[in-house]
């Protein structure tokens, strides 16, 4: 009898042995490859396809679970976002997505969590409000600092549009993330006219390779930027050929595009439509008068376009009577009712 419970508590242990062995080196590793894979992926997707700025993410923590809350894109609405989710989960292997919207009379939301067939991966949250949106660009950073101050006391989001080799370009775009302002890249393009050219500009008639030569050098040195607006460019905005290198060039290096609209004639942000890139155009140019009146006026027509459309984009530029207006009236009008964005979350 002890020889047959003795011979029992054997096989227990030699099982348990096993199981404890096949659990250690086997599953656990198998599963936190799994997990990692996944969370790498799926925050990959998110960060490049649907947020595009990382500036949209509000928190993340990575701890056993990553866990992500961003600002959803205008673009999507959450039904259209949960089909985007549950199509990358379906072409992702061992990946399962269960997805939840929320809706209420200020803001609309949903919530994605991530699974492998052994445990949960990641979460993401992604949170609108109902409210018209702005998305404010300043252009012309990097002549001088006289704008740097603003950067901090304005409260609100805004996009910076900054031009490439100038004496602080760089350290307007670090001034700018470090005030939590979105980045972009302020592209010379050739105007109509005898307008003033920067040293680097792109120029009609171009060719792709000469195209995608430029782009590289002025989207080396500058950093943070996830998309660019067009500086001048009331010719080469109008050439075909031309915006389709650029649109491409762009594509490749996952930026988007936003038609600053310098010419009537322009063909620029139809041409990123045409080619699959994300884009935006300005409605409004809020500075064209350097008087805080005139200002005010043409920030009260962006407010009704966004009323009407749900969103607009407004275009100044990095001059003190401009950022010392939108100090101002920035938080009045949040008050009456309108949101302030970054370019990003208004991209088409």
């Amino acid at each position: 009898m002890k020889k047959a419970k003795s011979s029992s508590a054997a096989v227990i242990l030699v099982l348990a042995a096993a199981a404890f062995l096949f659990y250690r080196y086997y599953y656990s590793p198998r599963m936190t490859k799994s997990k990692q894979a996944l969370k790498t992926a799926a925050e990959k997707f998110v960060m490049r396809s649907i947020l595009v700025d990382p500036i949209l993410v509000m928190d993340r923590r990575d701890n056993d679970v990553l866990d992500i809350t961003a600002r959803m894109p205008a673009r999507y609405t959450p039904a259209g976002l949960k089909k985007t989710l549950e199509e990358f989960a379906a072409h992702t292997p061992g990946a399962s997505v269960e997805c939840k919207a929320f809706s209420d009379t200020k803001t609309e939301s949903l919530s994605a969590s991530f699974e492998t067939p052994f445990s949960p991966a990641c979460k993401f949250r992604f949170i609108r409000s109902k409210k018209p949106k702005i998305a404010i660009i300043l252009d012309d950073w990097g002549y001088n600092r006289k704008g740097l101050k603003f950067l901090p006391l304005i409260k609100q989001p805004f996009t910076i549009s900054v031009l490439p080799d100038l004496a602080y370009s760089v350290e307007s775009a670090k001034a700018a993330h470090g005030s939590k302002k979105a980045v972009m890249l302020h592209l010379p393009m050739q105007a109509k006219g005898n307008a003033r050219a920067e040293k680097t500009t792109i120029l009609a008639g171009m060719s792709r390779e000469r195209v995608s030569h430029i782009a590289d050098s002025l989207t080396r040195d500058i950093p943070y930027f996830t998309g660019v607006n067009n500086h001048e460019g009331s010719l080469a905005t109008e050439d075909l050929t031309v915006m389709k290198s650029v649109v491409h060039v762009l594509k490749e290096k996952n930026l988007f595009f936003i038609d600053s609209l310098t010419s009537s004639g322009t063909i620029a942000w139809k041409t990123a439509a045409a080619e699959g890139a994300l884009w935006g155009k300005r409605d409004v140019f809020i500075d064209n008068s350097k008087e805080p009146g005139y200002i005010a006026e043409q920030m009260m027509k962006l407010r009704n376009i966004a009323v009407k459309n749900g969103w607009s984009i407004g275009i100044g530029h990095d001059d003190p009577v401009t950022l010392g207006a939108l100090s101002g009236l920035m938080p009045a009008m949040e008050e009456q009712g309108v949101e302030f964005v970054y370019a990003a979350e208004v991209l088409q």
